[in-house]
């Protein structure tokens, strides 16, 4: 309950409440290379003018950000639960988890190509665009932010802070890559 509570007050905190009934939602693929990703779209009821897009955590797409993406719409938002791993990555464990998102963390490159590409699938033009996520999504929405992805908001939660080499907080400042806001939640439950 908690961690809904934070998303919904970040995302207010970047752009206008509507509140209206959930609409529909679908599974879509689309093809990155050679590989198949999916993205679940949970659209409102009435016109969205923000879409949200969640980054899953290190255990890929599942029912816990389709719910959110529920949850989202349900506030009138256009919610986009982004597949950063592939339909046939097999994830069936810690070693799986750890297997994907190695790849992506020593490939930033590709990580970037992913997000991006995902994204670019499931646009559908509304007026602003946020990036959401959930440590490994948390860390891909840094990853975002870093790339100067042309969003208008990035919300990271319990995301990963490491920076790839040659890159820091001070070199987005001073290229202007991240110049919307970026919110960021960190800490630990005992």
């Amino acid at each position: 309950m908690i961690f809904i509570r934070s998303i919904l007050q970040s995302i207010f905190l970047l752009v206008a409440t509507q509140p209206i009934a959930a609409g529909h939602n679908s599974m879509i693929t689309y093809q990155i290379g050679d590989n198949i990703y999916k993205a679940f779209v949970a659209e409102p009821e009435g016109t969205a003018s923000t879409t949200v897009y969640i980054i899953h955590d290190w255990n890929g797409l599942d029912d816990y950000e389709i719910g959110r993406a529920r949850m989202l719409a349900e506030q009138g938002y256009r919610a986009v639960a982004l597949d950063l791993f592939g339909v046939d990555a097999k994830l069936d464990g810690f070693d799986d988890y750890r297997r994907e998102t190695g790849k992506l963390y020593k490939d930033r490159s590709e990580f970037r190509a992913r997000i991006s590409k995902g994204i670019e699938a499931t646009s559908k033009g509304t007026a602003r665009s946020i990036l959401a996520g959930y440590c490994f999504g948390g860390a891909a929405v840094l990853e975002g932010a870093r790339a100067g992805f042309p969003l208008d908001g990035f919300v990271s939660f319990h995301g990963g802070l490491a920076t790839p080499e040659g890159q820091t907080i001070r070199t987005l400042k001073e290229r202007s890559y991240c110049t919307v806001p970026l919110i960021q939640y960190q800490g630990w439950m005992i």
